[in-house]
């Protein structure tokens, strides 16, 4: 499959960063149903970024940024603060983190997995995955069956749950719907960008370059 490299729309963040890298994006994958709009979040007084995870129930503002209160499909909650170069996981403070956007019907997304798999096990000490399937919501029987069948044992959010977010990564990285989509984010910035699926020696080059 063959793989070109853009500019990413982040670029404006070098002046901050100093760390963005270029998108790598291949051709002929899925595509996901995009968001389009963003529901109105709840004004807070002004805040510092969180030492400790929000209790909030609801996507919350504050000076930081905007928080994010996802439930995954094994009941847990997981808290993501947008920034303008990537995002903050007050719960892997810490960690590098590889966030996967897939779908349940995407032959490339499956193609992925053994790749996301791997580098799971292999830096799993420094390295959290989190996932966000981004097509029609899955049933009880679809989830059971892809976490079996990929040992998926991470956080997974479903589309509908994560609306918002996945409206800010559009809007921030120009994503088009293309999956699946992988970034790679350390200490709150984005580093890597991945559109269409990644090989095991590109995931695996582009994490070890982060520790």
């Amino acid at each position: 499959m063959k793989k070109t490299l853009l500019l990413s729309s982040l670029l404006f963040t070098l002046f901050n960063s100093g760390c963005t890298k270029p998108l790598i994006v291949q051709s002929g994958s899925n595509h996901a149903d995009l968001p389009v709009q963003v529901s109105t979040p709840q004004v807070m007084e002004p805040m510092q970024m969180p030492t400790q995870i929000p209790t909030v129930q609801n996507n919350v503002v504050s000076t930081a940024g905007v928080y994010h209160q996802l439930k995954t499909i094994q009941g847990s909650t997981l808290t993501v603060g947008e920034r303008s170069n990537g995002f903050v996981f007050p719960q892997y403070q810490g960690k590098v983190v590889l966030l996967q956007i897939f779908g349940k019907d995407c032959p490339f997304c499956f193609d992925e997995m053994p790749a996301i798999r791997n580098v799971d096990h292999k830096y799993g000490q420094n390295l959290q995955v989190i996932a966000i399937q981004a097509q029609e919501p899955m049933s009880q029987s679809e989830a059971s069956s892809l976490i079996n069948r990929f040992q998926m044992n991470y956080p997974i959010i479903e589309r509908d749950e994560s609306r918002d977010l996945l409206f800010f990564i559009r809007q921030t990285y120009g994503w088009n719907g293309i999956l699946p989509y992988t970034l790679l984010i350390k200490n709150g910035v984005t580093e890597y960008s991945f559109s269409g699926k990644v090989s095991q020696q590109e995931i695996d080059e582009s994490v070890k370059t982060l520790f």
